[in-house]
């Protein structure tokens, strides 16, 4: 359904500037097939940092893990994320499945995904930071910039908090992980459930694990800010095959506004959002609007609907494996 809704916001987007589409098209054909290989390969690596993440998670809750395993349940929990509004916590359900079919405890497997959303934040703010004052620095940060970087430095203060309270008490994981299940009773008007502690335990005990040796959150942190950058490279790579001549500087400072812009979009995958804000970015340094539509057309080819395609895929092999 996320699949379908993502299709037809870009379908929507699409006939909104058809009158861009003949010369597009143009800039489209000429690409450079060289630089498309540099953004292919640059996509491939992403795929495999995504394993990577989650397999050093797993091994910072002490819980033993191979990223090549992994890397099919990224995509497929990846490519859940992109279509589905949930803060990156759609895709837990993927991974506690596959936990469950690993006769894996769920606590550790909740415990890495959380440190995974965690550490994807924490990379992509520390890049943020540098973009939003190269911004400043050239004087093109704008009143929409600031609302936008207002708005997610409340979502993630939010998040944070409750990280925070989880980090430090057991109860406050036993209230954090019950609260949806007294929401919904509450919303059905029925008796709150009597709830087992077990995960919320295991999800504590893992937690405590990173605080006893938080050193061994530093190879997860990397592959996330490697993730990040793979996204860079993307951009750069298109911009040159389009012939923009997008320097790695511009298409650092694109690629994260446009991160910002889909994490405050209301659109699932950021749609219409990354697609404007970076490339009022790249026209900003120079780029023609053709040239940068251009760009964002094959960017997100690389960035959103090949990973779509890759874990729709990856699903399907799933359960055609399971059947």
């Amino acid at each position: 359904m996320g699949f379908v809704v993502a299709a037809v916001a870009a379908t929507v987007f699409v006939v909104a500037n058809r009158h861009e589409l003949p010369a597009v098209w143009r800039q489209l054909r000429s690409a450079d097939g060289r630089w498309l290989a540099v953004g292919a390969l640059a996509m491939g690596v992403g795929f495999a940092l995504f394993g990577g993440l989650h397999a050093a998670s797993r091994r910072a809750v002490g819980a033993p893990a191979r990223a090549l395993t992994l890397v099919p349940v990224a995509m497929r929990a990846n490519a859940l994320n992109l279509v589905v509004k949930s803060g990156g916590m759609a895709g837990l359900g993927v991974f506690i499945a596959d936990g469950r079919r690993r006769r894996m405890s769920r606590g550790p497997v909740v415990a890495s995904y959380v440190l995974v959303v965690a550490v994807l934040d924490i990379a992509f703010s520390l890049l943020l930071m540098v973009a939003l004052a190269t911004i400043v620095l050239d004087r093109r940060f704008t009143a929409v910039d600031g609302i936008a970087t207002a708005v997610f430095i409340g979502y993630l203060a939010i998040r944070s908090t409750l990280l925070i309270l989880a980090w430090r008490s057991r109860a406050a994981v036993r209230r954090v992980m019950a609260l949806p299940a007294r929401v919904i009773a509450r919303v059905r008007h029925r008796p709150p459930p009597d709830l087992d502690h077990e995960t919320a335990d295991e999800l504590f005990d893992a937690l405590q694990t990173i605080r006893q040796a938080p050193r061994r959150v530093l190879p997860a942190v990397a592959c996330a800010l490697g993730i990040d950058l793979v996204g860079v490279i993307e951009l750069w790579a298109v911009g040159r095959a389009v012939g923009t001549g997008t320097g790695l500087v511009v298409a650092f400072v694109a690629y994260l506004v446009s991160a910002l812009f889909a994490i405050v979009g209301v659109l699932p995958a950021g749609l219409g959002f990354v697609e404007v804000s970076a490339s009022a970015v790249l026209v900003s340094y120079g780029s023609t609007a053709t040239a940068a539509a251009a760009t964002l057309v094959l960017f997100r080819v690389f960035e959103l609907w090949f990973p779509l395609v890759a874990g729709a895929l990856a699903g399907l092999r799933h359960r055609m494996a399971r059947r």
